[in-house]
């Protein structure tokens, strides 16, 4: 397939494309936080400009020396490393906290339009979704929008309700509102229809409060509202967000011997099974492996459950990411397909100081690999596996 063959096929292409051409028709001004604010260098500087300001954060350095997994195994393993090594490549990321006056915010995204009619990239995910971030045509965006008064944190965004994307983009991006002394002397901007994982940590941070607000997914003109960028790289990890992550929600883990349990994630009733779970566990049944399925389970007795791990393994997906809550040193085996794998897992196991190690397996090539099971190779499941215990 050519260049011109993806391109036509590139679905998420044609909808930003043709929601930038929305944008700019419906009179709004499609741009980014920095091109547009006003630099200022104190954060209580920031409410000063008529419209708003941006304070840039000292620059935060990623993963420079970012090992290879302990072992790669499958098709197109060779494959999977490298593309984890380009995509995580050392790199400088400098972030920034926002202030916007009288800013009206809209959409699943949480997008912003400030008082001259800007629309801002750092509030959508450019991809196929860039639609629901668009504003609507005529007054009722503007004019019909409720006004609630006050000056808030923006304490969510579109993935607040994901448990994995809740942990590695959003909850770190609190730790710039508090490193600003900004995390409990406003009131944090919440969403209402969220889970009750994610209403369970904003608990925990106290910052489900009396003063908080629960937006509701109507458009609202707020007094003032504080904004803060990505901490880093999408859906990665560092040592210091991780570090930040895991005293505020379980202090002292680092100081935990290695865990002696061994779990195995099971997806079986969830996107991107295992469709040969039972093929799989009879493999591993020499480990006498614990199967557990978290999403079952409330934020905390995930915490205290896996705060035992010394294994855990299983298909790509959010239970991965309670590696999270494990002493340094656990193993972290992950079964990924070719064609849909991120690497989060990788860089939380090299930050927390985990062992990782991964298993590619196959998906059928006519359907889609977001939701579609894939099945993996027992036999090459259990050598992965006993070359990452003779790595401790």
């Amino acid at each position: 397939m050519n260049h011109l063959d993806h391109l036509l096929r590139d679905w998420g292409y044609w909808n930003r494309l043709r929601s930038q051409l929305a944008i700019r028709a419906r009179g709004y001004r499609l741009t980014t936080m920095p091109e547009v604010l006003p630099a200022v260098s104190r954060v209580e500087e920031l409410t000063q400009p008529d419209n708003g300001a941006l304070l840039w954060l000292e620059p935060r350095k990623s993963l420079h020396n970012l090992n290879p997994p302990r072992v790669a195994l499958g098709p197109d393993a060779d494959y999977a490393v490298a593309y984890y090594q380009k995509e995580f490549a050392p790199r400088e990321d400098r972030p920034f906290l926002a202030y916007f006056k009288n800013p009206l915010l809209f959409g699943r995204h949480f997008s912003i339009l400030d008082s001259q009619k800007h629309v801002f990239k750092e509030c959508i995910r450019l991809d196929r979704r860039w639609k629901a971030g668009v504003p609507k045509r005529g007054k009722g965006i503007v004019e019909n929008a409720r006004h609630v008064p006050g000056v808030y944190l923006q304490a969510c965004s579109e993935f607040h309700a994901h448990y994995a994307h809740h942990f590695c983009d959003i909850v770190p991006k609190l730790m710039l509102f508090e490193q600003q002394g900004l995390l409990h002397q406003i009131p944090a901007l919440l969403h209402e229809a969220s889970k009750p994982l994610s209403d369970a940590s904003f608990q925990r941070l106290g910052l489900d409060t009396p003063e908080s607000k629960r937006w509701d997914d109507t458009c609202w003109r707020l007094d003032g509202l504080y904004f803060a960028s990505d901490f880093k790289k999408f859906c990665s990890w560092t040592p210091e967000s991780a570090r930040w992550v895991r005293e505020k929600f379980s202090p002292g883990l680092d100081r935990k011997p290695r865990g002696q349990k061994l779990f195995y994630i099971s997806r079986r009733h969830a996107a991107r099974p295992a469709l040969n779970e039972d093929e799989i566990l009879a493999a591993l049944k020499p480990w006498n492996i614990t199967v557990v399925e978290p999403d079952l389970l409330p934020l905390q007795a995930q915490i205290e459950l896996f705060s035992e791990a010394g294994l855990i393994i299983g298909p790509q997906g959010a239970g991965i990411q309670n590696s999270l809550w494990a002493p340094p040193g656990c193993l972290v085996l992950e079964f990924i397909s070719p064609r849909y794998f991120s690497g989060v897992y990788w860089t939380l196991a090299e930050s927390v100081g985990h062992r990782y190690g991964f298993v590619t397996g196959e998906t059928s090539p006519t359907e889609d690999p977001i939701f579609t099971g894939s099945r993996w190779d027992p036999r090459l499941i259990v050598r992965a596996l006993e070359v990452l215990e003779k790595s401790r």
